[in-house]
């Protein structure tokens, strides 16, 4: 899948909450309909170079404290590499992993202890302007084949907050759970118990986007995108039809508000079964 104009950064900034107009949020009856009426969505030119300079800075900071400051939404990035290194060395396939925060955290907190093979997928424009933060473990894609091809094995597939805002996150899933890799890490995901999908838009701001505060002189603003939350139990048939779903994260209760609907996010810790090698 080619990630043009879709998948959004990486939203450090947690629980950011849908906002509703005061009758209710807006649905829309397909992912077109409701970019329709984002005005750029998540290929803005400002968001793309905020989340970059915000992951510079970031990356930078990360490499010269002592000792090592991470909140606790990087522990979800730690959580889910401790599951699955059992080597010196990790592959991994980093879906909507915008300039790269995810790579930067764990090269802070493993240092040499482990060479990475980090690839982030991310939109054409996104993964562009990234390339300026590339090393010789890290680097970025425009589409889940490309990062596929580009690596002999894949351990692991990880997405942070990335799925409930691509077009059909069925499909993507679906994707995702075909790389082969031997583990898929899933966390930050916002589904929905009802028997549909859901698709608004939501709305936040620059300075929420990508890891840390905003650099001196950089405007604020706002930026909207869609968002669609997925059926749980899809989410879940999706996941099992190649791998053993070993745990289920219950992360967030009431992440985000769509009209009077609370969703929650989930995070999926799975193992590739031996019938799917």
């Amino acid at each position: 899948m080619k990630l043009h104009e879709f998948v959004p950064p990486i939203l450090i900034s947690l629980l950011r909450k849908l906002q509703d107009k005061p009758t209710g949020a807006q649905f829309y009856s397909s992912y077109a309909e409701a970019l329709s009426a984002c005005h750029g969505g998540y290929e803005e030119t400002q968001l793309i170079r905020t989340v970059y300079e915000k992951t510079r800075i970031y990356r930078d900071s990360l490499a010269s404290q002592t000792p090592r400051v991470f909140d606790l939404s990087s522990l979800r990035t730690l959580v889910g590499l401790s599951l699955v290194v059992t080597d010196r060395e990790l592959n991994v396939l980093d879906f909507g992993g915008a300039c790269g925060t995810h790579y930067f955290i764990a090269r802070a907190c493993m240092g040499d202890r482990v060479r990475f093979r980090w690839h982030v997928i991310e939109t054409s424009k996104m993964a562009a302007v990234a390339k300026g933060l590339e090393d010789d473990q890290l680097q970025f894609f425009d589409s889940l084949p490309r990062g596929k091809e580009a690596l002999e094995k894949i351990d692991l597939v990880f997405s942070s907050g990335a799925l409930q805002y691509v077009p059909d996150p069925y499909e993507t899933l679906g994707e995702m759970t075909q790389c082969g890799a031997t583990a898929l890490f899933l966390t930050r995901i916002g589904v929905t118990r009802h028997h549909a999908e859901l698709i608004t838009i939501q709305t936040s701001t620059l300075s929420t986007n990508g890891p840390g505060a905003l650099p001196e002189g950089m405007p604020d603003g706002p930026v909207k995108y869609p968002v669609t939350f997925a059926r749980k139990d899809k989410v879940e048939d999706i996941i099992e039809k190649s791998y053993s779903l070993d745990i289920r994260f219950d992360e967030d209760k009431q992440a985000y508000v769509a009209g009077n609907t609370g969703i929650d996010m989930y995070g999926y810790f799975a193992t590739l079964r031996k019938d799917c090698t």
